[in-house]
């Protein structure tokens, strides 16, 4: 249970606020989101630890989140990412009149996880600044910060449709969300060639198939021996050597945070057997999926 009031809906939310009488909601069921808005007076604290992935963006206003043993100040515009079974405490300043967020809980599909890796702030918390030089330039951080709010508030409006058509969309919304924060994350973006990028962006999104040298040259608009080129000078190894890692860290990311048999991560980050795929994965962490994920589950208990 965390200690906030779930809003939905467009009802004057602007001028309500928390109170600690109304500080609680359940977690989301399995393959579904849960979303909050709410304004929060100066002073007011709060803090638990869930399951789950929760990401939030300042509308006004501005908090101090404690994670990790770090104080973490999120101001308007900044979007907040906690992940899973980390503890989490915030306080609203003194000098703040109060905080307004809006914020989503809910458990990644696999193939987000390699849009999820925004700037480490602790153990545990990530943070984008949409007006900081993290993103770029003052027109470019404007461009972000509306698309960002944007799907904020679609997924909140989501939320009160009652058809089944309610979890699907709001998915949908996180997933542009998450789409629209990696393009403007300029700190995975380190000056390089905007047309390899091109093929970054294809191979973190198609783990689970087969992808051949001529379909990435393709995509990034060169030709096969150009784009080869290319990419080992300034990746430092081929492209199939790539995706093995990424395939092993988007595994790695899936054995830590979901509970799927290894069988279906393996196929779900494209290797169709489950043998070759502990193999490779041995080779690339030092164990076994399965001794990797106990591992894991014993560091967090």
């Amino acid at each position: 249970m965390l200690p906030i009031r779930l809003f939905t809906g467009q009802s004057r939310l602007s001028e309500k606020l928390v109170k600690s009488s109304d500080m609680s909601f359940s977690e989301p069921k399995p393959g579904e989101a849960f979303v909050h808005r709410v304004k929060v007076p100066r002073g007011m604290a709060a803090g638990d630890t869930l399951n789950h992935f929760v990401i939030g963006i300042t509308l006004n206003g501005q908090t101090d989140y404690h994670i990790g043993g770090v104080r973490i100040r999120a101001q308007r515009n900044d979007l907040m990412m906690t992940l899973p079974k980390v503890p989490v405490f915030w306080k609203v300043p003194e000098e703040a009149e109060h905080w307004e967020v809006i914020y989503v809980v809910f458990d990644p599909r696999p193939h987000w996880l390699t849009w999820m890796d925004w700037p480490k702030m602790s153990q545990g918390c990530r943070r984008l600044r949409l007006g900081s030089p993290e993103v770029g330039a003052e027109a470019e951080a404007h461009v972000a910060a509306k698309h960002s709010r944007q799907c904020m508030f679609n997924i909140l409006r989501w939320a009160t449709w009652p058809g089944e058509e309610r979890t699907p969309w709001q998915l949908c919304e996180i997933e542009r969300l998450l789409l629209g924060c990696y393009r403007f994350d300029r700190s995975r973006q380190q000056g390089g060639d905007p047309r390899l990028q091109l093929a970054l962006d294809h191979l973190a999104a198609n783990l689970s198939r087969e992808l051949t040298l001529p379909e990435l040259a393709r995509v990034s608009h060169l030709s096969r021996s150009r784009f080869a080129e290319l990419f080992h000078r300034q990746v430092g190894v081929s492209p199939r050597q790539y995706l093995e890692r990424l395939r092993i860290e988007r595994a790695r990311q899936m054995l830590r945070l979901t509970s799927q048999p290894i069988k279906e991560i393996a196929q779900a980050v494209g290797f169709a057997d489950p043998a070759y795929f502990s193999n490779r994965f041995r080779l690339h962490a030092g164990r076994s999926p399965r001794r990797y994920r106990t591992e894991g589950q014993l560091n967090s208990s």
